[in-house]
């Protein structure tokens, strides 16, 4: 997911933050920009992390030719 309308290219994650979450084989990924404003957030493992009635409501990002 990206935030406040910025697409990848709009701005540079120089930095990371990896959440670990007790209990669960998922991750959460925070990328900032230099400014330390959130550029978006990924959800690895989201099985884990979510219910699935809210993943079926997600939609797939589109994949390149």
């Amino acid at each position: 997911m990206h935030l406040c309308g910025l697409r990848p290219g709009d701005g540079d994650a120089v930095r990371q933050q990896h959440v670990y979450c007790d209990g669960s084989d998922g991750q959460i990924i925070l990328d900032y920009d230099r400014d330390g404003r959130l550029l978006g957030i990924e959800l690895l493992g989201a099985s884990s992390l979510l219910r699935a009635s809210a993943l079926s409501t997600v939609e797939q990002p589109e994949t390149g030719p």
